[in-house]
């Protein structure tokens, strides 16, 4: 499982718990990964990470840290 440089301060509504949404941000990093990391693929990675409780600042690391720890 892909672990998060950061994680959210309070859990997103819509996940049961943090395994839950451990489990989706692996999905998301792992699709993008393994796509072709274009302009549109980071915007959706972008879109992903703020429905998983990324904002500001936080987001703009995260993606930085996904996108420079490419498995």
């Amino acid at each position: 499982m892909t672990a998060p440089n950061t994680e959210p301060n309070s859990l997103p509504s819509m996940y049961d718990d943090w395994q839950d949404w451990r489990q989706a941000y692996t999905v998301h990093v792992k699709e993008f990964n393994d796509g072709p990391k274009t302009y549109s693929d980071e915007v959706l990675l972008k879109i992903r990470l703020k429905r998983l409780g990324f904002i500001g600042i936080g987001l703009e690391r995260e993606i930085e840290f996904v996108k420079e720890n490419v498995s």
